[in-house]
Order: structure tokens, then C-alpha cells, then sequence
């Protein structure tokens, strides 16, 4: 899962501040491209985690996951 403080605070100011939008959907991608599958453990890295909201917006985060 992915769960660094930087990204639940994001998250968690983004959904406050939208309180008639929410995250339909979550796709998370390596630096290469490919999509990787959201209910595998993650490995140390940087992804790009693109999240598709009820109104139509799509927001794309980086995140860095490390030991």
C-alpha cells in the first residue's frame, strides 16, 4: 500500500477542500510506463500514481517509496 505522510496529507487536504468530488480511480505506474498492479506490495522506487476524480479532473503524483 501506499501510505507516505506526504501523500495522505495531499490526499487528505484535496478531498476536504473538494467535498462533492472523490477518487473514482487509482492507476499507479513505474518510470518506465507500466501500469503495476495496486494490490501488490510496492518496491523501493519512485511512481506515478494518477488518480481520476468524480468531476472529470485526473491529478497525477510522484511518490518515492524507500525502505
Amino acid at each position: 500500500t501506499i501510505c507516505s505522510p506526504e501523500l495522505m496529507e495531499k490526499t487528505t487536504t484535496n478531498v476536504i477542500e473538494h467535498k462533492d468530488t472523490y477518487i473514482q480511480e487509482t492507476k499507479i505506474f513505474d518510470l518506465f510506463g507500466r501500469e503495476i498492479n495496486d494490490k501488490a506490495r510496492l518496491t523501493p522506487g519512485i511512481y506515478l500514481v494518477m488518480e481520476t476524480w468524480s468531476d472529470g479532473q485526473t491529478k497525477i503524483r510522484k511518490i518515492f517509496l524507500n525502505q
